[in-house]
């Protein structure tokens, strides 16, 4: 069998995979579906050509297509779809011992934006979750709980947190570069034990558009 007949499979196999798991859960109407990948140059065409055979698969059922793009993605022409959602969090590199913070530093995005325009309509992803980096000896351990304190002999926990001062700096360069939000933004993610570190009043400006 061919790739692309590879790749037809597989988008029908995804679509009617997830309107079973919606029928299900009884979801109701569904407007939207999203594929997450974080796709590079080699893998690119095979990408491409599975969104463009889940739109056609969607369309059919008046479902729209959103993908997830990552800052490194901007540069590229996107894949086949009707929205994106650009996700500005994990910017930095998280097992860098010298990292100040993976999670989101504006000097890590800055470099990404470049153009005016975006060949899709775009939502924004911001990063309201914090997280402990564990080191030993200078070298990655693991990801562990931003509560986590227990560390052994030559450890030692980086403790990351984007704040609420720095996504409003990410959010006014990322709107002034690539405009405001086609449909919102979005905080990522939903729980109240990572929300509670921000205002009411944090979190409203972060999801004004």
């Amino acid at each position: 069998r061919s790739l692309e007949g590879k790749e037809i499979e597989f988008a029908s196999l995804i679509v009617e995979r997830l309107l079973a798991m919606s029928a299900y859960n009884e979801c109701g109407d569904i407007r939207e579906i999203q594929l997450d990948c974080d796709w590079t140059a080699s893998l690119k065409a095979i990408y491409s050509n599975l969104c463009k055979y889940v739109k056609t698969a969607l369309q059919a059922k008046n479902i729209n297509l959103s993908i997830t793009v990552r800052l490194h993605q901007l540069s590229e022409t996107p894949p086949p779809a009707d929205k994106g959602v650009l996700m500005l969090y994990n910017t930095g590199a998280l097992k860098d011992p010298e990292t100040k913070n993976s999670i989101l530093n504006i000097n890590d995005v800055k470099p990404y934006l470049k153009q005016q325009k975006y060949p899709l309509y775009l939502s924004y992803a911001y990063p309201t979750f914090g997280w402990g980096v564990k080191f030993k000896n200078n070298s990655f351990v693991s990801i562990i709980s931003a509560d986590s304190t227990c560390i052994d002999v030559n450890e030692r926990i980086r403790y990351e947190r984007a704040s609420a001062d720095e996504i409003f700096k990410v959010k006014e360069l990322v709107e002034k570069q690539l405009g405001k939000p086609e449909n919102g933004n979005i905080l990522y993610h939903l729980d109240y034990s990572q929300l509670k570190n921000y205002s009411n009043n944090e979190i409203d400006k972060i999801l004004s558009f």
